[in-house]
This record gives C-alpha cells, sequence and structure tokens, in this order.
C-alpha cells in the first residue's frame, strides 16, 4: 500500500490540466489511445465495461482523490469507458 501512496504522489506532481466534466460525461472510452494519467479532484468517475449479454459492469468508482485507471499507464489503449 505504501508503495501506491508513493505512485500517486509521483503522478500527481505531474498534473497539468484541469478537465471539468457534467454528470454523465465521458473522461475516455475503451479503445481510446492512452496519453495522460486522471486523478479525480470533486465527484466521481466510474469506470466501465458493457458485457456481451449487454449488462453494464463496474470496475472502479473513483472519488476525490483517486488515480482513474492507473493500469492504463502501462497500456496503449483503455480497456473501459470513464463516466463522469
Amino acid at each position: 500500500i505504501v508503495i501506491m501512496s508513493e505512485l500517486i504522489s509521483l503522478l500527481r506532481a505531474k498534473a497539468i490540466e484541469t478537465h471539468r466534466l457534467p454528470s454523465g460525461g465521458v473522461l475516455f472510452r475503451a479503445g481510446d489511445a492512452v496519453a495522460r494519467k486522471f486523478e479525480v479532484v470533486a465527484g466521481e468517475v466510474v469506470l466501465e465495461r458493457v458485457s456481451e449479454t449487454g449488462a453494464r459492469l463496474i470496475l472502479q468508482r473513483a472519488s476525490a482523490g483517486c488515480v482513474v485507471a492507473e493500469p492504463s499507464l502501462f497500456a496503449e489503449h483503455y480497456h473501459c469507458d470513464a463516466v463522469a
């Protein structure tokens, strides 16, 4: 757990932009190229996929202070949608 707090501190130091999304606004979609990391400042971002049967699968609920989809830092494309 200590390593995660160190990782978050390093990532936070590189923050350069702020995005404001309305409720239901999309931060990124599955298949989009990974271009940056995101941290929630206020509100919530939900990472989700839709199953083959059409069911909505929630992978993460990121609230204030949480990094969104940190495993994506090591991928070329996002594997889920991020919705405010």
